[in-house]
C-alpha cells in the first residue's frame, strides 16, 4: 500500500543525459511486473511545481500523481488519486499536473479500479503531453 501527500513542492531538472531525468514534485510510481498482487494507492497532490529543463524525450515534469505498469497479471490496481493546483513544465518530455495512469498489459484476471480527481491544474510541453486532468491507457483485458 502507498498512502502519499505532496503539498507545496518544487522539483526542477535541468541537464540532460541518456537516461531520463523526471523532475518529481507529486507522486510517480513505477512497476515493471505484478503478477498475483494487489497495489493501492492513495495520494494527494496540491500546489505542487515541475519543471524539466533537460532535452531528452523521456525526461518528464510530474506534479500530479503518475503510475507506470509492465506486464500485470492476476493482480488487482487500486487507485485513490486527487491532484489539486499544481503547475508542470516540460521542455521535450510529458508535463502532468493531473493524474497519468497508463498499463503496458493487463490480463483479464486483473482488475483496476480507478478513482482520479484533478482540479485546476496546468501544465505546458513543448513537444510531449501536457496532462491537466486525467490520462488513462490500459492495453489487454483488465477488468476496470
Amino acid at each position: 500500500d502507498i498512502l502519499s501527500t505532496a503539498a507545496f513542492n518544487i522539483a526542477r531538472a535541468r541537464v540532460p543525459g541518456t537516461v531520463a531525468q523526471n523532475a518529481v514534485a507529486g507522486l510517480a510510481v513505477t512497476v515493471n511486473e505484478m503478477d498475483d498482487t494487489t497495489l493501492t494507492i492513495d495520494s494527494v497532490n496540491a500546489y505542487n511545481y515541475a519543471r524539466n529543463k533537460a532535452s531528452g524525450s523521456e525526461d518528464d515534469a510530474i506534479a500530479g500523481f503518475q503510475l507506470t505498469a509492465g506486464n500485470v497479471q492476476d493482480s488487482e490496481i487500486i487507485v485513490e488519486a486527487v491532484s489539486a493546483y499544481n503547475y508542470a513544465v516540460a521542455e521535450s518530455g510529458d508535463a502532468i499536473a493531473g493524474n497519468e495512469v497508463s498499463i503496458g498489459y493487463a490480463d483479464s484476471d486483473t482488475i483496476v479500479a480507478l478513482d482520479l480527481n484533478a482540479i485546476n491544474n496546468a501544465a505546458t510541453s513543448n513537444s510531449g503531453n501536457a496532462i491537466i486532468t486525467s490520462n488513462v491507457d490500459i492495453g489487454g483485458d483488465a477488468r476496470i
